[in-house]
């Protein structure tokens, strides 16, 4: 099983994992064919470029303590992936 395949399992979790970190959020949008795009502070949005579908709303933690995503992300993105 390849680290996407381990952080999809991970991410599909119920309920959503509390240690789920920023970096593999990113990894894990990149190999579904999502492009991470910057907006305002941390404000952050994946774009998928082939279906032109975009995921918005979703803030990048702050700081080193703070690096993992909060459940109700996990739980939007799930939903907006259709997972």
């Amino acid at each position: 099983m390849s680290k996407a395949e381990k952080l999809l399992t991970k991410f599909k979790a119920k309920p959503p994992p509390q240690n789920f970190s920023w970096d593999d959020l990113v990894t894990l949008m990149k190999h579904l064919g999502y492009q991470l795009e910057h907006g305002s502070g941390s404000r952050r949005s994946f774009h998928h470029l082939v279906t032109n579908h975009i995921i918005t709303g979703i803030h990048e933690p702050h700081g080193r303590a703070e690096n993992a995503v909060k459940g109700y992300q996990i739980k939007q993105i799930r939903e907006a992936l259709g997972l």
